[in-house]
């Protein structure tokens, strides 16, 4: 068994399928059907479609969890879409830098510090499975919209 990509190791074998084989993993992704019973169903709902798409490289990346963070905050519309829009601002910083830098990119310091060890794979410190990282980022998401720290 292999280890989970990171997030930056996700994005840039996406960038990669894009640029080598002509393939559109995300609209693949979110147009992923599964078979149940026989019977062929999307994977997302349309609603799901949306908030994916709204917040392009979190709903790529981040995906079943940020829709996820969408339901566990949805009584805080205003504060959460504030957060994931400043978040998104952010972690295109991140893979901007990336692009021009590659894997020497010094971060700004100006980016969320917990974003960034996210993005690395290194919020949870025994990275192995991505779903663990996604999920202390979710929890650290969804403690600064419901006002913790």
């Amino acid at each position: 068994m292999s280890k989970d990509w990171t997030p930056q190791q996700h994005y840039f074998a996406d960038l990669y399928m894009q640029k080598e084989y002509n393939s559109n993993m995300r609209e693949d992704f979110i147009n992923m059907k599964i078979s149940f019973n026989g019977k062929e169903e999307p994977f997302y709902t349309e609603e799901d479609k949306v908030i994916l798409k709204k917040y392009r490289e979190l709903g790529f990346l981040f995906s079943r969890n940020l829709l996820s963070l969408y339901e566990r905050t949805k009584e805080h519309p205003i504060r959460r879409n504030r957060l994931l829009n400043e978040i998104e601002v952010q972690l295109n910083t991140l893979i901007d830098c990336n692009k021009k830098n590659g894997s020497h990119c010094e971060f700004p310091e100006n980016v969320d510090n917990i974003l960034v060890k996210w993005y690395l794979g290194k919020l949870d410190s025994d990275f192995y499975y991505n779903q663990r990282n996604n999920k202390a980022f979710e929890n650290y998401l969804f403690n600064k919209i419901m006002g913790g720290k």
